[in-house]
């Protein structure tokens, strides 16, 4: 059978040769879709430009056995590197229909991402596998907090506590400003902005606890 490794024309060939294909490379160039296909000797020959950015890798045609390290793929923890048998287009190239499998992205200059997949066998007209389509979710944000990875679950809390200060840090500046001015305000404000800068801190000692907690849960993960 003929593959990418063998013969770097296959490609062309295949895509100038079939309708089926034809639709398939459409998909994949025209549709922001995070995808990606596996041939029969399980060479990753395209990834779309969607999962190109998700990955924050460039790219290029590699054999099953380098895409794992290639990506920097792990299990769904987080804490254990993949191996080629795990991926889910090997999976799918030996003919299983995967639904649903989680696998995290460590990308070297990027954020963490937690991926869901699913992948299916591409058949020819007699039923024999050419190959391998992927198409893959950003589930990062779907999962609760306390079943992601240690690194995603961090980074999610960093999201908030930014989110979360910058507001603060906005209320407790403009409730300074005011009670620079008590003199001029009723008893009844001046009582509120007390109330509201005392309240103010307790939630920003509660945000700077975070990273403590989090530090003494990872450190039992």
């Amino acid at each position: 059978m003929r593959s990418y490794r063998d013969d770097p024309g296959y490609m062309d060939d295949l895509q100038s040769g079939s309708s089926g294909w034809d639709l398939l490379h459409t998909v994949l160039g025209e549709l922001a879709l995070p995808m990606a296909v596996m041939d029969a000797s399980r060479w990753l020959v395209h990834v779309s430009p969607a999962l190109e950015s998700l990955a924050d890798t460039r790219f290029e045609p590699i054999p099953c056995d380098r895409v794992p390290a290639y990506f920097n793929l792990h299990d769904a923890s987080g804490l254990r590197a993949l191996v080629p048998g795990e991926l889910t287009l090997v999976r799918a190239c030996a003919g299983e229909s995967v639904q649903d499998s989680y696998v995290t992205v460590k990308p070297k200059g990027g954020p963490v991402r937690l991926l869901r997949c699913t992948a299916a066998p591409l058949r020819g007209p007699a039923g024999e596998i050419r190959g391998a389509l992927l198409v893959a979710t950003d589930a990062t944000d779907e999962q609760p907090i306390a079943s992601l990875p240690a690194e995603l679950r961090r980074q999610r809390l960093d999201a908030l506590q930014h989110e979360l200060r910058t507001p603060l840090t906005a209320l407790l500046g403009h409730a300074e400003l005011l009670q620079d001015h008590t003199d001029a305000l009723p008893e009844e404000v001046v009582k509120s902005l007390e109330c509201m800068a005392r309240a103010g801190e307790r939630l920003r000692r509660a945000l700077d606890s975070v990273p403590a907690m989090l530090d003494g849960r990872d450190q039992r993960d």
